[in-house]
């Protein structure tokens, strides 16, 4: 299992056996090889914290820009 972050789409994915899930929108792929250009590894860390992040944002009351702070606080320690 491979976690990236898919720059074309603008979402984290995991991919398994030549798919690609979105465990936020519950969507799934085959990916191509062109696909596969617009992929930037990351590791299971920052995936986990995305998707926690983003899951959390649905559920509340925030404002885009205070979601934003709240991310980027939560990466900085992984260097992204």
């Amino acid at each position: 299992m491979r976690y990236v972050f898919d720059m074309g789409r603008n979402k984290a994915l995991r991919l398994e056996n030549k798919m690609a899930f979105d465990d936020i929108t519950g969507e799934t792929f085959h990916y191509t090889i062109d696909d596969v250009a617009e992929f930037q590894e990351i590791p299971f860390k920052v995936y986990e914290t995305i998707i926690i992040n983003l899951t959390h944002w649905y559920e509340s009351n925030r404002t885009e820009p205070e979601w934003i702070e709240e991310i980027n606080r939560e990466l900085l320690p992984y260097g992204v």
